[in-house]
């Protein structure tokens, strides 16, 4: 086959394209190829920083999965699938200890396990929400749908 029509031509008009729908359909494994960590990182920060009392560390990826079913509207997958799923946990709790380790929030020790932010968080927050760039942009979305989780609360996770 020389070119382009020469194909056309032998394939002919019979020729259907078959689409398996059930392909489609991402499984549980195929979700965590969303969960970036500094999406995660940011989330976390905002989330200290905008409520009232301190997140455990505990219910942290669940903020986190609230979160991105408020920023990812059309997501396929339910929020309960969405909160199971251990690679959003292990990446949740990666994206706390990198956070802590650059001193953008503490841990306080106690039973629960207080994520709170620090003063320099609160100046990284502030400078790129100043920024004009596209992370500013990406900061402001999770800030608003970190406010309409506020709003509606965690719901039954």
């Amino acid at each position: 086959m020389d070119s382009l029509d020469e194909l056309v031509k032998k394939i002919g008009d019979d020729f259907k394209l078959k689409v398996d729908v059930d392909r489609l359909q991402l499984d549980d494994e195929s979700v965590d190829i969303l969960f970036h960590l500094p999406l995660i990182s940011m989330t976390i920060l905002l989330a200290s920083s905008m409520r009232k009392t301190d997140i455990s560390t505990e219910s942290a990826a669940n903020w986190v999965a609230r979160v991105l079913m408020e920023l990812y509207a059309n997501f396929v997958f339910s929020l309960q699938r969405l909160r199971f799923s251990s690679v959003l946990r292990k990446r949740t709790v990666d994206a706390i200890v990198f956070l802590e380790s650059l001193e953008f929030v503490e841990v306080l020790e106690g039973e629960q396990k207080l994520v709170r932010i620090t003063e320099k968080g609160k100046k990284m927050l502030s400078k790129s929400l100043k920024s004009g760039q596209s992370d500013a942009l990406i900061v402001k979305r999770i800030e608003s749908a970190l406010k309409r989780v506020q709003t509606k609360g965690l719901g039954l996770l």
